[in-house]
């Protein structure tokens, strides 16, 4: 009996010692299935990581490739002295501007059929309501205003184009007609000058001088409006406040109230001191302006499978930019009459044929050379 319950007892331990190993066997392979199902989900997450940024890089290039099909309208139009045709349709040419290619409704504009990689969406408008430039320094810009009503405001805002070394506690505690050297300007905002002239009708000399507001807005430790009317202002020098957020580099504003009835400026600015970054607005009562003569907006989504990538770019549609600050441009020739050199300026005696016609060269008299002048 002993020998049987023994036999018994080492048969019962045996049986224990093979569930264990049976035990340990599915806890493992348990273990390394997970492990396996883990790499096999990242390898796939990674690879549609990997798939989708290919994709929006091709919607990317797709979106890029209506813009440069907009672009190539719009100086297509302007070449011809046309106005910049809109689109404000994204399946058709409701206004039969003539953007190619012609969309038809539902149907995306295909570049590249093996791939499924296309255009779906083409916006143009001729006409934003806000104009932007960046980097504005002392190579001013010059922007033509034409607006669809009276301008009963316009606006002027810009911010540092990056982290500035000055603080904003540092800026001038008022405005002053003494400018401070570039070393010495520790303010974080660039003092913005503002040029603006009428230019409805005929411009002549006369009216250019009487009509243009100039303007210098100084940033300032006290709060300011910023507010400057064009009325009784225009013809003369001024410095203005500007309106400034002090504490956190934010923007400062600029705001020209009283302006002429017309509808057409001319609008030139630079940032003395820093860059800025601008941005131009105008105003009739509370209704926001659209501007044309500037810029436009060009508003493309671009498609690769299901991947979207939309982007909106500002192209500009006319000659704006002017970083010659102190030359002359004109239509016709002009009579020079002097000659200047460092601390001298004298009348020379060896004009000969002038051209009686011009305005600037009409027989005068001529003084004697001036030595300091």
């Amino acid at each position: 009996m002993k020998r049987r319950a023994a036999l018994r007892n080492s048969q019962l331990r045996s049986n224990q010692r093979g569930m264990a190993a049976i035990i340990v066997t599915m806890v493992t392979m348990v273990v390394i299935s997970l492990i396996v199902l883990g790499f096999a989900t990242i390898s796939r997450r990674e690879q549609g990581q990997t798939l989708d940024q290919q994709l929006s890089t091709q919607a990317f290039y797709a979106a890029e490739s209506g813009v440069e099909d907009a672009q190539n309208v719009i100086t297509a139009a302007i070449q011809a002295g046309k106005p910049v045709p809109g689109k404000t349709d994204c399946d058709t040419n409701t206004d039969g501007s003539g953007y190619t290619p012609n969309y038809p409704v539902g149907a995306a504009t295909t570049l590249d059929a093996a791939h499924n990689v296309s255009y779906s969406c083409l916006l143009v408008d001729p006409a934003p309501t806000s104009l932007k430039f960046d980097g504005v320094g002392t190579d001013n810009v010059v922007v033509p205003l034409d607006v669809p009503d009276v301008i009963d405001k316009l606006v002027v805002k810009w911010e540092p184009t990056s982290a500035p070394a000055g603080s904003p506690s540092t800026c001038p505690a008022a405005i002053t007609s003494a400018f401070s050297l570039q070393s010495k300007w520790n303010c974080g905002y660039g003092m913005l000058r503002m040029d603006l002239v009428p230019t409805d009708g005929a411009v002549t000399r006369a009216s250019l001088s009487s009509s243009t507001l100039n303007s210098f807005f100084m940033p300032t430790r006290n709060a300011a409006s910023g507010n400057l009317s064009y009325s009784g202002n225009n013809d003369k020098p001024n410095v203005t406040a500007a309106d400034c957020t002090l504490g956190s580099y934010s923007e400062c504003t600029a705001t020209i109230i009283g302006l002429p009835a017309v509808k057409s400026f001319s609008l030139r600015l630079t940032s003395m001191y820093q860059p800025s970054n601008l941005t131009v607005t105008a105003y009739h009562g509370s209704t926001q302006l659209g501007l044309s003569g500037a810029q436009a907006t060009i508003d493309v989504t671009g498609k690769a499978n299901d991947v979207l990538r939309r982007i909106q770019v500002r192209v500009p549609v006319g000659s704006h930019a002017d970083s010659a600050s102190f030359a002359i441009q004109s239509n016709g020739s002009l009579c020079k009459r002097f000659r200047a050199t460092p601390n001298y300026l004298s009348i020379p005696a060896d004009i000969v044929n002038p051209d009686t016609a011009n305005d600037m060269c009409k027989s005068q008299t001529y003084g004697t050379p001036q030595a300091g002048g």
